[in-house]
């Protein structure tokens, strides 16, 4: 299948390609808008059997465990405190979150005095929302069951999984209030941060899309009814990732060979310091962006 960009069309890319680990295909870059993009996109059938069968298994690090949940807490504090600063939330706003996780985030909003309802396909996160009184339905979305329009939508680490993210923002329209607001948190990505899933974390997070604020804001202007209010750069430095995920994968394998000889591992405190790409420019940049968006007609 010939490789057209999923935002400007353009049909050719840049020299660097990389395996996609999670789905068939290639993780490519326009040589014109500079979108990365996977290709092919999964059709919708490939996305429901990666999600209910496979990521689960793929994402052993999420499993609900103490320190797990304390960092979703810890983040969901930021993201909320991130959005305070930026809008004055009135208590009679309806909320609602697509990709709920755990429910941290909507949680917050919850004890805020909000109204609020969420989406999350994965049945452990979802079933976790739900233990903290949280509305959340166990699907992917279905805007059907949005009765009133809401002031605020949520996707935290959302878009950079979708197959057609234009087309959600379309669908946003019709549950939007005029003058409403969007909160996106999605990777902060380059073609260097693509080397480094595929070489040093063995994975591509089942992301279909890699965005950067130029990327994102050429997406942004392709959905017309929406300005970017404010884009930020989030969450630690690319360096400190780098040199935190070298680090935990070289002690797992040095746990793994103490465990083949019976031994007693005493890697614990092991600091290794990460191995950093050639020429990366990137690297005092933060891993995330926290984006708000305002709906405007």
């Amino acid at each position: 299948m010939k490789f057209k960009c999923y935002l400007c069309e353009n049909t050719k890319t840049n020299k660097q390609k990389y395996r996609h680990l999670e789905f068939k295909g290639e993780i490519l870059q326009c040589n014109n808008c500079e979108l990365i993009q996977l290709h092919p996109l999964p059709d919708e059938n490939d996305i429901k059997l990666f999600y209910s069968e496979k990521y689960r298994i793929k994402r052993t690090d999420t499993s609900l465990h103490k320190e797990y949940i304390q960092s979703l807490q810890k983040h969901a504090a930021q993201q909320f405190d991130f959005i305070q600063s930026h809008i004055s939330i009135q208590k009679s706003w309806k909320i609602m979150e697509l990709g709920t996780s755990a429910g941290y985030l909507l949680k917050k909003f919850h004890q805020n005095g909000n109204t609020i309802i969420g989406f999350e396909p994965d049945k452990i996160m979802a079933t976790n929302a739900k233990s903290q009184g949280l509305l959340i339905y166990n699907e992917v979305f279905n805007p059907d069951l949005i009765q009133e329009k809401v002031d605020i939508i949520l996707l935290s680490h959302v878009f950079e999984h979708l197959i057609d993210p234009l087309d959600l923002m379309k669908s946003f329209e019709k549950i939007l209030k005029p003058g409403g607001y969007i909160f996106i948190e999605i990777p902060n990505d380059d073609i260097e941060s693509i080397e480094i899933y595929t070489s040093i974390d063995r994975s591509t997070y089942a992301h279909t899309f890699f965005f950067n604020s130029i990327t994102f804001t050429n997406l942004i202007n392709h959905s017309k009814n929406y300005n970017i209010e404010i884009i930020n750069s989030a969450g630690m430095t690319k360096i400190n990732w780098l040199q935190e995920r070298r680090t935990n994968i070289i002690i797992k394998g040095v746990k793994k060979i103490w465990k083949i000889f019976n031994k007693k591992s005493k890697t614990e405190n092991i600091y290794i310091k990460g191995m950093i790409p050639n020429n990366y420019e990137n690297l005092n940049k933060g891993v995330a962006l926290r984006i708000l968006l305002q709906y405007q007609i």
